[in-house]
């Protein structure tokens, strides 16, 4: 098993949170993924997972509460 150190491992949490600040349209992780329908399958984080046949728990930004919240990416 490896561990990553950095990077966007569940991109449509990413993509809202992109969203949520106003720059979604500008980034182009839309386009570099191939649009939003791709982005479940090419979310290290829900591929691994998967594989290992478990759902993803994450923390991602919470923006009302200034800190992190836990979030099953499998359940939107």
């Amino acid at each position: 098993m490896s561990a990553g150190i950095a990077g966007v491992y569940d991109i449509e949490t990413h993509y809202q949170y992109e969203f949520g600040r106003g720059v979604a349209e500008l980034s182009t992780m839309k386009r570099a993924m191939g649009g939003r329908h791709k982005f479940q399958s090419q979310s290290p984080a829900l591929i691994l997972n998967a594989a290992c046949g478990r759902k993803a728990t994450m923390p991602v930004p919470d923006q009302a509460q200034g800190g992190m919240v836990e979030v099953n990416p499998g359940s939107r």
